[in-house]
């Protein structure tokens, strides 16, 4: 049966189509490149989060060095290690702050006390209102290094600049070189400190981990001038907060989505993505290396069988300490992390 149209409703319903807002009257394709064309437009640094030193972005990733995941091989005579600037530095200032961090890394390398502790706590609530198991894991641990050497027997090997403006250095620290006859006598000081501390706790269900790394570090010429900086980030879930600071300067950069690969990658592997830079990625995945590196040699164990806080009865630590020297041998990533191969070597 055939219902015959009402030139009226008809009228209407083109009137409807042609009038509504503008998510219905834009054709979707066009109206997705005019979307993509905003996003992408080089002049609109809103969109990429006011870069300043930084010239036209580009979606494509950077491809970092090979020698970056196979730097060359330390030993007792030669420690070698990478440092990475923050993002949008103008070049010679991110060559100076990634030299800065390689050289610390390079004296935690060499010679440093590493400490561990863990407590895992457990308690099952059979209280009316809180019934349920809790279980949480407290894990501190913390790199320090004291290291006195001329700052003639550090020399960068190799150098990198991401499209992102981070530099990116090979350096080769040489303590049995002669020093500088200039300074013969008068070393330089390196102290740093590296920590780490990761809480997971369940309730029930509900889990939400929560950590903290930091590296804090001072080199101190033979002028007694001390050149400070600091790396601070605090994670909850899916949330982070980073601060900054080198040679007295709060560092500020976009967060931005940076890309890097692997040059030996195949064709179309996703990029590793980082919202802070690559040195937010490395500093985190290697301090997070070392610690489960350092969870896995000789423990000691404590078990605390007393009520150490309300609703927490059983208490287990595990606690390690060590001087050690550490050798990177080999850098490689994911999507989403780094992956570390470093060799342990624990000194009397």
């Amino acid at each position: 049966m055939l219902v015959k149209s009402n030139p009226f409703v008809i009228f209407l319903f083109w009137l409807l189509i042609f009038n509504t807002g503008s998510v219905f009257s834009q054709n979707p394709s066009a109206r997705f490149r005019d979307i993509f064309e905003k996003e992408t437009r080089s002049n609109q640094e809103s969109q990429y989060g006011n870069f300043k030193n930084t010239g036209p972005l580009s979606f494509f990733p950077d491809t970092l060095p090979e020698w970056f995941f196979q730097p060359p091989q330390s030993s007792h005579n030669n420690i070698y290690a990478i440092g990475i600037s923050d993002p949008d530095i103008p070049e010679e200032e991110a060559i100076q702050q990634a030299f800065y961090r390689a050289r610390v890394l390079s004296s935690m390398f060499f010679q440093s006390k590493v400490e561990y502790i863990r407590d895992i706590f457990t308690s099952n609530q059979e209280d009316v209102y809180q019934r349920g198991y809790r279980q949480r894991f407290d894990t501190f641990f913390r790199i320090t290094s004291r290291l006195e050497a001329d700052s003639s027997q550090f020399n960068i090997v190799e150098k990198h600049l991401t499209r992102y403006n981070e530099a990116i250095v090979l350096v080769s620290y040489m303590p049995g070189m002669p020093v500088n006859t200039v300074n013969k006598g008068i070393s330089d000081k390196i102290i740093s400190m590296a920590k780490l501390l990761y809480i997971e706790a369940q309730v029930g269900d509900a889990f939400e981990p929560q950590s903290s790394y930091e590296i804090i570090s001072t080199i101190q010429d033979h002028d007694s001038q001390n050149a400070n900086a600091s790396y601070i980030s605090i994670k909850k879930g899916n949330r982070e907060l980073i601060d900054s600071e080198f040679l007295g300067k709060k560092i500020n950069y976009p967060l931005f989505v940076y890309r890097y690969v692997n040059p030996q990658w195949p064709a179309f592997t996703r990029p590793l993505v980082s919202h802070n830079g690559l040195w937010a990625l490395f500093a985190q995945d290697f301090l997070e290396h070392i610690t489960l590196t350092t969870e896995q040699s000789t423990l000691r164990l404590k078990t605390l069988t007393e009520q150490t806080q309300p609703g927490l009865s059983d208490m287990l630590r595990e606690v390690s300490s060590m001087n050690a020297k550490i050798y990177l041998k080999k850098i490689d990533f994911s999507n989403k992390n780094m992956k570390f191969e470093i060799i342990f070597e624990e000194l009397p």
